[in-house]
């Protein structure tokens, strides 16, 4: 089990990246120069969460529910510390984290983009286009294309992608890669990726280029609720007046780029950025850093605030993406039929309980309601496969199925049959709900305290088993076939 740890340590060292391979390798990387020091943060307010991160082993998750907002990912991987390679989601609220796929030599991660329409995760593993669907935790990101551009020659090179972003139904990437000298010359800039042009491509059009000035957009991402891409620049040049720091750039109006923030000292190159909730997520993997880093940025006040840290990487320095996918609600129906239970009383209401597979603290969804033919509806926005189990007050608990995926997709048809006589509660039927039905033997709902809670802490209705608002031999009928028994585990 890995853990997030919230530290405050603040760090700004120097990070280079490696020489390009190849031209048409699809493992190319860009020439990263060498960063300069952080220059002062804004005022900030440190938000000091520790966090619990799941582990994926042999595809089952072992983990506490988790509601992921934040997706992030880094070009990590090491065979002794899986762990924390591939991607994981992150819950801002809670603070807990899930390992959704486990890093591979092409599977790692140096940028991510969203689709909530499809719920789909866009990536970049280098020059790899990859795509992920929503959900599948434990399984692996599937490898669809390349990215590539049209060099002046003619030929498609493959272009090392940073950033991703998803806009308008379709995919962004930002690059500055050089495929191979002024001969080959590809401009950098914004291009619009078209996933389904297979290997070789070229499946890249540029769309917004920076003139004169020599940007690095390393983090990347678009925001709805602005109509801008914001952008983190890792490079500056005083001659120029470049600086590093935050932007924000107009694709879809004038092409207009500005500055809106300093970085702060606690992320002096962030080269993974998402929006969510009127916020920048910021990530980085620095040289000599232990943890994968995440800080938060407020559009509005203009100010840094939560930090989160995923400990467990070697010093090396490594590229991070990150993407911003809100909870689905997952809608789960079926029918239940309450056994013995013949009268016309309504039925009582359900409690179900969502375990992750493997452990951890179960989802418990209360007072769902159950139609006279037995039918239920509730929605859930857990994520993961789930354990799921269902209980009624003189019922004893039913596991409805050992493994349910809960990804936003409607699940349906979760039937199951309570088996009754559990007055008391305790998921037993025993000595104990028999001394309860005794109690109020004979009793009916023309009764003053039909309904009233006794001494015992149960009211004489509770002991009407079969549903005919009447405590009769039909009720111990029904206790006497059930002794005994017991439901399932929670």
């Amino acid at each position: 089990m890995a853990y997030f740890r919230a530290q405050l340590r603040q760090v700004a060292r120097d990070r280079s990246g490696a020489q390009p391979l190849p031209t048409g390798d699809p493992d190319c990387r860009y020439t990263r120069g060498l960063v300069k020091r952080a220059p002062p943060c804004f005022a900030v307010r440190f938000i000091i969460v520790k966090m619990k991160i799941a582990s994926i082993a042999l595809g089952i998750v072992a983990a506490s529910s988790v509601h992921a907002q934040l997706v992030l990912g880094s070009t990590y991987y090491a065979s002794a510390a899986v762990g924390v390679s591939g991607a994981f989601y992150l819950d801002v609220d809670t603070g807990m984290a899930q390992q959704i796929w486990i890093g591979a030599s092409n599977k790692k991660v140096s940028a991510l983009a969203a689709d909530p329409i499809t719920r789909t995760i866009w990536g970049a593993d280098n020059a790899r286009l990859t795509k992920w669907a929503w959900g599948s935790v434990g399984t692996a990101p599937i490898e669809v294309s390349g990215y590539y551009r049209l060099g002046s020659n003619g030929t498609a090179y493959a272009t090392f992608v940073g950033s991703l972003a998803f806009a308008n139904g379709k995919l962004y990437a930002y690059t500055n890669y050089n495929a191979g000298g002024s001969a080959l010359f590809v401009e950098d800039g914004i291009y619009e990726i078209d996933p389904t042009v297979p290997r070789p491509g070229p499946n890249m059009n540029l769309v917004w280029r920076h003139d004169d000035l020599a940007y690095n957009f390393e983090g990347f991402d678009y925001s709805p609720e602005t109509g801008l891409f914001y952008a983190t620049n890792n490079v500056s040049d005083p001659l120029r007046s470049l600086e590093r720091g935050i932007y924000s750039i107009d694709l879809f109006g004038a092409g207009a780029i500005t500055k809106i923030a300093n970085y702060s000292a606690y992320l002096p190159s962030p080269d993974g950025l998402a929006v969510g909730r009127g916020k920048l997520w910021l990530t980085q993997k620095a040289t000599d850093w232990t943890a994968l880093k995440i800080e938060a940025f407020d559009l509005a006040t203009q100010q840094f605030g939560a930090r989160f840290e995923l400990e467990g990487f070697s010093s090396t320095s490594r590229f991070t993406g990150a993407t911003w996918f809100d909870r689905p609600t997952t809608t789960v129906s079926g029918r239940l039929t309450l056994g013995d239970f013949v009268g016309t009383r309504a039925f009582p209401a359900a409690t179900f309980e969502l375990t992750p597979i493997g452990g951890g603290t179960p989802t418990s969804i209360a007072d769902v309601v159950i139609a006279p033919d037995g039918t239920y509806q509730f929605e859930s926005t857990v994520i993961r496969p789930q354990r799921v189990t269902v209980r009624a007050k003189g019922f004893l608990r039913r596991t409805l199925s050992t493994s349910v995926v809960f990804s936003g997709a409607a699940v349906t048809a979760l039937d199951g049959t309570l088996v009754s006589a559990d007055i008391d509660g305790d998921n037993a039927v025993t000595v104990f709900d028999y001394d309860i039905l005794s109690t109020y033997f004979d009793a009916s709902e023309s009764d003053a305290n039909w309904t009233t809670i006794g001494g015992n802490g149960f009211a004489p209705r509770d002991a009407d088993l079969d549903g005919d608002n009447a405590v009769t031999v039909f009720d111990y009928d029904v206790l006497s076939r059930n002794f005994d028994l017991t439901g399932d585990a929670a």
